[in-house]
C-alpha cells in the first residue's frame, strides 16, 4: 500500500469518530435554573430582671425608695434568636432629676449570647413623697 492510500485509510478510520463528536456536540442540550433563596432570621430576646423573666408590660417595681439614694437590679437580655441583635433602653415619664439607666456600654448580642449589667435608678434629694411611675423601654433590633 502506497503512502497515499494510507493517509486516505487513516482519513477514513477518523471519520467516524470526527461524525460521533460533532453528532454529540449537536444533541447535547445545556439546562440552566436559576436559583433563590432565603436566609430567614428570626429578631428575638428574653430579658430577665434580678433572674426572674420580664415580659412586656411586667412591672419593675422599686418599692420604698429614698431620697439621694441609688437602687440597682441586675438585667440581662438574652438573644434568642437567629441574627445578632443591638439592644438599646430609654425612660418616658421619669421625672426631672431621677435617672434610671442601663449600666452597659456593649449592645450588641450574638445569637444564644446574653449581657448582663446593672440597672440602676437614682431618686434625686428633692423628690417628692408618692408613688411615681414612669415607663421603661427595652428596644431589641435585629
Amino acid at each position: 500500500m502506497n503512502l497515499t492510500a494510507r493517509k486516505k485509510m487513516a482519513l477514513l478510520a477518523t471519520l467516524p469518530m470526527l461524525f460521533a463528536t460533532i453528532a454529540y456536540a449537536l444533541t447535547t442540550y445545556t439546562y440552566s435554573f436559576q436559583n433563590n433563596a432565603n436566609v430567614s432570621h428570626q429578631t428575638s430576646a428574653q430579658i430577665l430582671i434580678n433572674n426572674v423573666a420580664w415580659t412586656n408590660g411586667t412591672a419593675i417595681e422599686w418599692n420604698n425608695v429614698t431620697r439621694g439614694s441609688t437602687y440597682q437590679k441586675n438585667m440581662t437580655v438574652i438573644n434568642t434568636g437567629t441574627t445578632p441583635i443591638d439592644v438599646s433602653a430609654y425612660t418616658i415619664g421619669l421625672e426631672n432629676g431621677w435617672i434610671q439607666k442601663w449600666n452597659t456600654t456593649q449592645t450588641i448580642i450574638q445569637p444564644n449570647q446574653s449581657l448582663s449589667a446593672p440597672l440602676t435608678l437614682t431618686i434625686p434629694q428633692n423628690a417628692t413623697a408618692g408613688e411615681h411611675t414612669w415607663t421603661y423601654h427595652v428596644v431589641v433590633r435585629g
